[in-house]
């Protein structure tokens, strides 16, 4: 709970709970940790009921790199123990491409539509605007974060980006997940290794000596975008807290930076806005 509330002085206002094993705990946990309540925290929330049984070490809630992210829309409060805060209900649309989540609700709707496809940024689509999307987008992974740009236009939407480290490649967080898997008896093989973080190395550019990681400008590649209301993470362990929560202390990336970064993962990013352009 002192990490919810250090991140809360940083001036997060948006936590998420859709990740958790267990998303009732982790709004208790919130409540704990803001027992007086806090009209400006948005909780980000699975529409119906979720996986239960928290393992030990899960987080109580991701946050969301977005002080004073304002929603378009918000969804009704929830049960009255959870009222102190707004909350996003998320889930799938039916017939969309993932699998939708069940419902204790059957009149609820989800305020936010989960793509994990283009196919989902399609059906998205039908539905009337203002339109608050969620999924993944990073420099390993922008594809369907860029579809809804290029399908709904940059004002068309706000995006919730998740996975911005892609699985933990861009944080090196994947390296300590594999030697965990090596001290456990089943060591990925040095090719397998070389295959999976090969396209991490063409952004090695990214990184600038005592100035900015690739973390950090893996952050500022999704954050910096106008169509992204927030960016999802874990939370960070306390010796990568300032690095993670403070990304905007290093330098964002230059035209220069964003040219190549175009150039490798696709001319589509070359219509993507920068932070200095929007409204």
């Amino acid at each position: 709970m002192g990490a919810l509330r250090r991140a809360r002085e940083a001036g997060i206002t948006t936590f998420d709970t859709v990740g958790s094993p267990d998303p009732e705990l982790a709004e208790g946990l919130l409540a704990r940790a803001f027992p007086e309540g806090d009209p400006s925290i948005v909780v980000l929330a699975p529409l119906g009921p979720g996986p239960t049984g928290t393992p030990a070490g899960i987080p109580a809630a991701s946050l969301s790199l977005a002080p004073g992210f304002r929603p378009p829309f918000l969804a009704r409060d929830g049960p009255p123990t959870q009222a102190r805060f707004r909350r996003l209900l998320e889930a799938e649309l039916p017939g969309a491409a993932g699998p939708a989540l069940g419902s204790t609700d059957p009149v609820a709707e989800p305020t936010v539509v989960r793509c994990h496809s283009i196919e989902d940024v399609t059906a998205a689509s039908r539905r009337p605007v203002p339109r608050l999307l969620s999924g993944p987008c990073s420099l390993l992974d922008p594809s369907v974060a860029l579809a809804a740009e290029q399908q709904l236009g940059p004002s068309g939407f706000a995006w919730i980006a998740r996975d911005p480290f892609a699985g933990g490649r861009l944080d090196g967080s994947r390296f300590a997940r594999a030697s965990l898997s090596a001290r456990s008896g089943s060591p990925a093989t040095l090719r397998e290794l070389e295959t999976e973080f090969a396209p991490v190395a063409r952004f090695a550019f990214l990184a600038l000596p005592r100035r900015r990681t690739l973390a950090q400008a893996a952050l500022h590649f999704v954050a910096d975008r106008p169509w992204v209301g927030t960016t999802v993470l874990p939370m960070p362990p306390p010796e990568r807290w300032e690095e993670f929560v403070g990304f905007r202390s290093a330098p964002p990336l230059d035209d220069g930076e964003r040219a190549r970064v175009a150039a490798l993962i696709g001319p589509s990013v070359a219509s993507s806005g920068h932070p200095e352009n929007r409204p």
